[in-house]
């Protein structure tokens, strides 16, 4: 049984392409929603035209701060211990894997939540660094540490790969972003409503943790981003 763990919107774009291709080929897959974006993330998964989570390990708020983010992760662990059979299906180990992407909190989660059920664990866009602990933080960190926790390795290219030499396990070149299936998919499908400006533009977002936990560098980005507004349409995603 392939587990896919996913509690970003973020991750939700990225892994569209790869749920709409097994469920495209009758594959079953268990999907696990850690409900770290639970308040936003169905619209997505409507517009993917992707499966309901099987299962859903929060229902609260979404996790927008390092202390929340803890709690969360401390309760969804406790959950993990003492409901893993009814989480993963009864699935057995040998044939079981369970599929993470990126570097955000429910990826260590569910690297973690892998390797509690003993399962392997296969990281999607993997071998990324900045190759500076703090920066950003902690998705440094949380990369380094699903490394170590993974057995099988998606990367975006061979640079990705690279970085991943000392790490055991069974490293694949993708060659590029999944992100990049998404936006094809997003293109071609009528429920999206994508209108593409009859001007020059660029896409500017800035979801990731690090831009949002501290405000210096949130004043620092908007004020790029208005800057960059003078001379080109600026297209704000939230």
């Amino acid at each position: 049984m392939i587990h896919i763990i996913i509690g970003t919107k973020a991750q939700l774009i990225k892994m569209a392409p790869v749920m709409i291709r097994l469920q495209e080929k009758g594959i079953p897959y268990n999907f696990i929603l850690t409900g770290q974006h639970l308040e936003t993330i169905h619209d997505l998964r409507e517009n993917f035209s992707i499966k309901s989570p099987d299962v859903i390990l929060y229902s609260g708020k979404d996790i927008v701060s390092v202390p929340s983010m803890l709690v969360w992760l401390f309760k969804i662990l406790l959950k993990v211990l003492f409901s893993r059979t009814s989480i993963f299906q009864e699935s057995r180990r040998e044939n079981s894997i369970v599929l993470i992407h990126g570097d955000t909190f429910s990826t260590l989660l569910g690297a973690l939540m892998g390797r509690i059920a003993g399962f392997k664990v296969a990281h999607v866009e993997s071998g990324l660094r900045s190759f500076d602990l703090w920066n950003p933080f902690p998705e440094e960190l949380t990369r380094i540490i699903t490394f170590w926790l993974s057995d099988i390795y998606f990367c975006p290219g061979q640079w990705a790969v690279n970085n991943l030499k000392k790490f055991k396990g069974i490293k694949i070149n993708t060659e590029h972003n999944t992100l990049l299936d998404a936006l094809n998919l997003a293109l071609q499908a009528k429920q999206f409503g994508v209108v593409i400006p009859d001007k020059p533009y660029c896409v500017a977002t800035i979801h990731r943790f690090e831009n949002l936990c501290s405000r210096s560098v949130l004043e620092r980005n908007i004020s790029l981003i208005e800057k960059i507004a003078r001379h080109i349409r600026v297209v704000f995603i939230l």
